[in-house]
């Protein structure tokens, strides 16, 4: 029988060394939060207190609306409130003396808790013409401008503001490869 050639044979030695595999992505970052500043009413913008890219903290003023007759149904409210408190004083002390039925007292007291209600009214509509920041952020857009009247303003789109803390990281990963993504944090 033919002797069988025999095979050569390479040796090296190595060692086990602990590998990282690194997947490497690519994303956009994020706001967590972004909101669309809207107005609550009617008017014109009379002064706009940001521009883009401006940071603001909670509670500041972004815009304001001009409406003259807001402010004049405050004071008129202000007005019938002062009346309807000087006929409650004036009135009480002849129903004190007897001269005015009691029942009077209670109409003078209802018509002056009907003017302080007026009058929440009037400064809870005056106060809806001021824009503010709901939280800490960024102004991101600007879509109105100073003078800009539209007359439906409510609802109209004032301001967005985006919150960056935190900031999210948003990557699209293939499926086979979610076993090698942790959190590293």
């Amino acid at each position: 029988a033919k002797q069988q050639k025999l095979f050569r044979v390479s040796v090296i030695d190595s060692r086990v060394e602990p590998r990282t595999r690194n997947l490497v992505l690519s994303g956009r970052t994020e706001a967590d939060k972004k909101m669309m500043l809207m107005a609550r009413a009617d008017g014109t913008i009379a002064e706009l207190k940001v521009r883009r890219g401006s940071v603001v903290k909670q509670g500041d003023v972004i815009a304001i609306l001009s409406d003259e007759a807001r402010e004049a149904r405050v004071l008129q409210a202000r007005a019938m409130l002062m009346q309807r408190k000087t006929e409650l004083a004036a009135k009480m002390k002849l129903v004190e003396q007897g001269s005015m039925p009691k029942l009077e007292a209670v109409n003078l007291e209802t018509q002056f808790k009907a003017a302080e209600a007026g009058l929440a009214a009037a400064e809870a509509e005056k106060d809806r013409s001021v824009v503010r920041a709901p939280w800490p952020g960024i102004v991101n857009d600007v879509p109105v401008e100073v003078g800009q009247a539209v007359l439906q303003m409510m609802g109209k789109e004032i301001a967005q503001i985006v919150s960056i803390d935190p900031i999210l990281a948003v990557v699209e990963v293939a499926e086979r490869l979610l076993r090698a993504v942790r959190d590293v944090a």
